[in-house]
């Protein structure tokens, strides 16, 4: 998805229920707005031997995030995606959630954010519940906010 100026509040799905591999999702903007109860999702049905797509976001200006906004896939077996925000400035606000995860052997996927400024108040995770290891969570900037609400977790749960 492509334009001048996005703003997103309802779903976008790339998902498979098979042996083959969810789409991958990327969204570039210069201005990009994502609001009440969007949900971004590229995954894998739980007994899909598929494994999960990447969700891209780019903008070389403003990302906002707000009101609930979802990058969750459901649980399932096989490998996740990759999730990635790249943007200057990039406001994560009231209840956004940023989740990988799988069960059984598979591995959680990554999730990385790339920004001047970043200001967090949600939650980023990249858990497993099975043998699978637990994702991998970068954030590069040199000014990074965190609200008294964010959480940012990599657990195995077993």
């Amino acid at each position: 998805m492509r334009g001048e100026e996005i703003y997103l509040d309802g779903n976008i799905n790339a998902n498979t229920s098979g042996f083959g591999k969810a789409g991958d999702i990327t969204i570039t903007s210069p201005e990009l707005t994502l609001s009440d109860r969007a949900n971004i999702a590229a995954n894998t049905n739980i007994n899909s031997d598929g494994e999960g797509g990447n969700i891209t976001i780019t903008s070389p200006t403003s990302v906002s995030i707000s009101g609930g906004v979802r990058f969750q896939p459901p649980r399932a077996v096989r490998v996740r995606g990759q999730i990635e925000i790249n943007n200057p400035h990039i406001q994560m606000k009231g209840g956004v959630n940023i989740t990988t995860s799988t069960e059984g052997a598979g591995n959680a996927g990554s999730i990385s954010l790339r920004g001047e400024e970043i200001y967090l108040d949600g939650n980023i995770n990249a858990n497993t519940s099975g043998q699978g290891k637990a994702g991998d969570i970068t954030i590069t900037s040199p000014e990074l906010t965190l609200s008294d609400r964010a959480n940012i977790a990599a657990n195995q749960y077993q």
